[in-house]
């Protein structure tokens, strides 16, 4: 009985983990060569989550916080990046938000055309694990 408490109480900790934890991704494309920085996506232990976008302008991919998952005290004093609204972005209907280097127009994108050569050779992969 004993181990069985102890089991089922493991197998909770490992999936609650990894229901708040996040994702580090790297976006590259086989085609033209590009690769991204490391950014991350979904939440954190922190409960703030991150959305991936992409800048036209500053070319690249950047994580921003666009959800509180935790009304804590602490996260009430986080700053929020709020959607401009919805557009076509490479085929894909994607969230529109203000790019966190520039404040030019970066969509959640996560198609597969690259949107540096426009070849269907992106790829997101995962890089890492976060909380």
């Amino acid at each position: 009985m004993r181990k069985s408490i102890l089991l089922i109480t493991a197998i909770v900790l490992f999936v609650s983990n990894y229901a708040v934890a996040g994702v580090g991704l790297v976006v590259s494309c086989t085609n033209c060569g590009y690769k991204s920085k490391e950014v991350r996506e979904g939440g954190g232990l922190k409960g703030i989550e991150q959305t991936v976008v992409y800048c036209e302008t500053c070319k690249n991919f950047f994580d921003i916080p666009t959800r509180v998952q935790f009304d804590v005290e602490a996260n009430k004093r986080e700053s929020i990046v709020a959607s401009v609204g919805k557009e076509k972005y490479l085929g894909e209907e994607c969230f529109v938000y203000p790019c966190p280097v520039c404040g030019g127009r970066a969509f959640a994108y996560k198609g597969k055309i690259c949107p540096v050569c426009k070849k269907n050779n992106l790829r997101f992969q995962e890089a890492f694990l976060w909380d």
